[in-house]
């Protein structure tokens, strides 16, 4: 007889929009910079914290854990500060 392996699965629970904007409030950064850290839609982020889109993934909830560690949100800041910029910023290159 022959096993078949099932792929675990973990399922969270969900992150209310009251706990994400706590979150965020301990983590001290804004909606805006979360965007900005993580390379998401600003407005999918607005939506999180309103409630209009549910349970945003994990990683959201427990990347701003880690950011609430002062030396690690000071670390992702200067990363993100060397590979990130505004586009806006170039339009008066143009």
């Amino acid at each position: 007889m022959e096993l078949h392996l099932m792929p675990r699965r973990y399922v969270h629970n969900p992150i209310h929009h009251r706990e994400l904007s706590r979150l965020l409030a301990d983590a001290g950064v804004t909606a805006r910079q979360f965007s900005r850290i993580t390379g998401s839609d600003e407005r999918r982020v607005m939506r999180w914290l309103s409630g209009e889109q549910e349970d945003p993934p994990l990683w959201v909830a427990s990347l701003l854990v880690a950011l609430s560690v002062p030396a690690a949100r000071d670390a992702v800041k200067a990363f993100i500060d060397t590979r990130v910029h505004d586009t806006r910023d170039d339009e008066g290159d143009a």
